[in-house]
């Protein structure tokens, strides 16, 4: 079975996931208005991000089902 995001079909769950983490990466702000950036990685089947202040947050996305032909 294959798996689809962003109209691009990955043949394992574990690949799929990667291509997620990699998209979820860069700089965002903290209360203050100072840039803080982040970066995800994948554990197992959930996505973890880590901003530099230290801040986790850990997700599980649902994966889609290839739907290309």
């Amino acid at each position: 079975m294959s798996f689809q995001y962003k109209g691009v079909c990955y043949n394992t769950p574990e690949s799929t996931l990667a291509a997620m983490a990699a998209d979820m990466s860069g700089v965002g702000t903290d209360q203050n208005g100072n840039p803080t950036p982040y970066f995800t990685q994948v554990e197992g089947s959930s996505l973890k991000t880590i901003s530099s202040s230290g801040t986790v947050v850990v997700s599980t996305p649902q994966l889609v089902n290839c739907q290309m032909i």
